[in-house]
């Protein structure tokens, strides 16, 4: 039987301003994670493999509305949401 303790993560990540306009800052603690960022739609926008820290991801050119970061580590792998606007 699995302990709150086994289960609890080893990967947690934030992401700065959201909404964005610019510039995305996403903060990777914990395992070494690979990235990604999808539209709305499933479309791979971004990608960067193996990644702990923090990274800035320029988004300027991107079109507004809602992405979603994915970070993924051998163990697990976490989704959170984000917005553009202008």
């Amino acid at each position: 039987m699995e302990t709150s303790r086994e289960r609890q993560s080893n990967l947690t990540f934030t992401l700065q301003p959201n909404p964005v306009t610019n510039e995305l800052t996403v903060d990777i603690r914990g395992t070494t994670s690979e990235i990604f960022i999808y539209s709305l739609g499933g479309q791979l926008m971004y990608q960067n493999a193996p990644q702990v820290g923090q990274l800035r991801i320029d988004v300027s050119q991107w079109t507004e509305g809602m992405y979603y970061v994915q970070v993924a580590s051998e163990a697990e792998r976490q989704t959170k949401s984000f917005v553009i606007t202008r």
